[in-house]
């Protein structure tokens, strides 16, 4: 019987021998050869698979291996740590700060994989540098309360093969403005040079002063003073010391509750506030009639010569005056300056001036404290709030009321769309009358009129729908929200209306955030379709030309803009997924 089974089994191993060979047989070359690079190829993708779920474990980080780089890639091995950066982009329509935060200039970001013994994939960030300012990205990290975060490390590397220098000042790399429970501010920079024909690595380390921990840190990956592409990857920031089952949600504040209260990093100058006397009021206000809210520098004031010359309403205008202290109020020869602007202007008798006295050591410009006295001297329900260099369109306030009847117009703000001059126009050219005039200079065969800042930064005034607006004639929705819109508004004044934040000073932020706030506390936005502003051409101020080249400075913004977010979130109750 075992002889038996012994044969039984031989015979079946033969049969099975002689089918496989009868198989192949029928089998062609080629065929074999698609097979084996179709296996191949599986295997290359469940490796790439792999890697790839791997990286993008946040709570998981890179440590090198100590052997040479190859081909200009480190190749890493996992280890259980902590990197604080995250590669999330965040969404302009949230409001978060949880992520990259990508302002006007675009930053392209892909996944991209390299094979040399591993495969491995990072996230790599691009951008086109410019000599004529900032190009960066950021990315805030509240770091839990209590917890003693004293020492990290910050690297990234980059790749920038064909990048120009084109100014001395020029500045490509990473910095970091990093927030101390004492209150102070320290900053860590990693610097690169132009012209890296491989990935390139570069480290720095951080710690604190004895006796203060870290509450935030900010930070800034940019380039400026230069021509050409650069690109980013393995952005990292390890703290130093760390227990060994210590993840990113143990020391990051992704839920706003779980951080530092807030230390201001606010640069406002300390000013004080007088009033410029004007005629007191007589006659009855109308009660749809609007106030134009704005601020102007006073050896700006001269501006609002052309600005006012199409409104004969009520104004309330706050002026920046340079001192040399606090203690001084206006001098004479100031005094007559303005009285003798002013009286040029034929302000309507129920407009208000107030005058802001500021250190001039401070250099900086309260915009928004300015704007908030303006709105708080305003007269009438409504109010506009418009820049010192846009002219309204004639008959805006008539277009407003013909609108708003019949409507609720409480937690509404109404959209004034914004246009500027292709060239600056000629002395005696006369503005657009009406909506048809303004249609004829932008459509024209070389446009004199576009909508604002359609080139420099189209986010900002996107939502306003400029095409649907030409064809409109009634008002129309904005139907989403974005973090970089920033339109001209016109809304009803109340003792809950949102405010401009006034730790905002000189450039940037300064607006943006307020129209933020508004979408924030459920204000709805109308776009109103026969009214209009135009910018008026200027020189630079100097606050500008400063923000846009000062890397600091802009850093230092990003940093309150951060901050302002944070706590927009706590003061509605916005839900965040990271939390």
């Amino acid at each position: 019987m075992d002889i038996l089974n012994f044969n039984l089994v031989q015979k079946t191993a033969e049969y099975k021998q002689f089918i496989t060979k009868r198989s192949l047989k029928g089998t062609s070359s080629f065929q074999i050869v698609l097979i084996s690079i179709g296996l191949h190829c599986l295997a290359s993708i469940l490796i790439i698979y792999f890697h790839l779920s791997q990286y993008l474990d946040e709570s998981r980080r890179s440590e090198p291996f100590a052997i040479p780089k190859q081909g200009g890639i480190t190749l890493h091995r996992r280890i259980d740590g902590v990197n604080l950066i995250v590669n999330d982009i965040i969404d302009e329509k949230n409001i978060t700060y949880h992520g990259w935060w990508l302002d006007h200039y675009k930053f392209h970001h892909s996944i991209q994989c390299f094979e040399s013994k591993l495969v491995k994939c990072v996230t790599v960030f691009s951008t086109e540098c410019k000599i004529d300012g900032v190009r960066a990205m950021y990315q805030y990290i509240p770091i839990k309360r209590g917890y003693p975060l004293t020492s990290i490390e910050i690297s990234l590397k980059s790749f920038a093969p064909h990048l120009t220098e084109q100014t001395d000042e020029g500045v490509y790399g990473l910095h970091a403005l990093i927030h101390l429970t004492s209150g102070q501010s320290e900053y860590a920079r990693i610097n690169f040079p132009a012209n890296l024909d491989d990935w390139t690595k570069r480290t720095t380390s951080y710690s604190t002063p004895p006796g203060t921990s870290i509450v935030e840190i900010t930070i800034m990956v940019l380039c400026f003073g230069y021509t050409g592409t650069v690109s980013f990857s393995e952005i990292l920031i390890v703290p130093n010391e760390l227990k060994a089952t210590q993840k990113r949600n143990d020391l990051v504040a992704d839920c706003v509750s779980d951080g530092y209260e807030d230390r201001p990093l606010s640069d406002s100058p300390k000013c004080k506030t007088i009033n410029f006397p004007l005629p007191e009021p007589t006659d009855k206000f109308n009660e749809h009639s609007i106030t134009l809210i704005t601020q102007v520098s006073m050896d700006r004031i001269s501006i609002l010569e052309k600005t006012l010359s199409s409104w004969d309403g009520p104004v309330s205008i706050s002026i920046f005056v340079p001192i040399n202290n606090t203690n001084e109020g206006l001098k004479d020869w100031q005094s007559l300056y303005l009285e003798k602007k002013l009286r040029k202007l034929q302000l309507c008798h129920k407009s208000s001036i107030s005058i802001m006295l500021c250190p001039t050591d401070d250099q900086m410009y309260p915009i928004n404290k300015m704007r908030n006295i303006a709105i708080a001297n305003a007269k009438t329900r409504f109010i506009m709030l418009l820049d010192a260099d846009f002219q309204p369109s004639p008959d805006l306030e008539k277009e407003f009321v013909q609108n708003i009847q019949g409507i609720d117009v409480s937690s509404k703000a109404f959209v004034v769309p914004a246009f500027e001059y292709v060239e600056a126009p000629k002395v005696n050219e006369a503005s657009p009358r009406n909506k048809e005039e303004l249609l004829q200079l932008i459509f024209r065969e070389d446009p004199l009129i576009n909508p604002f800042r359609l080139t420099e930064s189209v986010d900002a005034h996107k939502l306003t729908n400029y095409w649907k607006w030409y064809s409109s004639s009634k008002t129309f929705p904005v139907i989403q929200f974005s973090d970089k819109y920033e339109p001209y508004l016109i809304l009803e004044k109340t003792k809950n209306m949102p405010l401009f934040d006034e730790r905002f000073s000189g450039y940037g932020m300064n607006k943006v955030t307020h129209t933020t706030e508004l979408f924030a506390s459920h204000y709805t936005l109308s776009v109103l379709p026969k009214a209009w502003v135009i910018h008026l051409p200027h020189r630079p101020s100097t606050y500008n030309q400063d923000f846009l080249q000062n890397s600091d400075r802009r850093l230092r913004n990003r940093a309150q803009r951060f901050q302002f977010i944070k706590n927009i979130i706590e003061k509605y109750k916005i839900k965040q997924t990271a939390c």
